[in-house]
């Protein structure tokens, strides 16, 4: 792996609203940071899902599955970095997904 090392890699979230907040817009935000915590890259996606389905039963949360392309981000150089999911509501504590970018052998040497 040589650096700057395209990250090819694609979110994918299951997001779980109450049947109440179906007609509200959302908005979250998905940045990367580096091991210091220095942001790198952000990305946000507002999103609805309007009616509630006829099927839904009361109580039943609604279930929204959703993509983001992180695919084009390049990891600067070797070293920790974290993909923080921010729902941007209070009460919501974001979510840090950490991982290790390092050099790797290339198998044809």
């Amino acid at each position: 792996m040589q650096f700057p090392a395209e990250m090819h890699t694609v979110l994918a979230l299951v997001i779980e609203l109450d049947s109440s907040e179906a007609t509200i817009p959302k908005e979250m935000r998905v940045r990367i940071e580096d091991g210091d915590g220095q942001l790198l890259m952000e990305q946000s996606a507002v999103f609805q899902i309007g009616e509630v389905p006829a099927n839904n039963d009361p109580g039943e949360p609604l279930i929204l599955p959703m993509i983001m392309n992180l695919r084009d981000f390049k990891i600067p150089r070797p070293g920790r970095y974290q993909i923080v999911i921010d729902p941007l509501e209070e009460g919501i504590e974001p979510v840090a997904l950490r991982f290790r970018a390092d050099y790797r052998p290339d198998p044809d040497s």
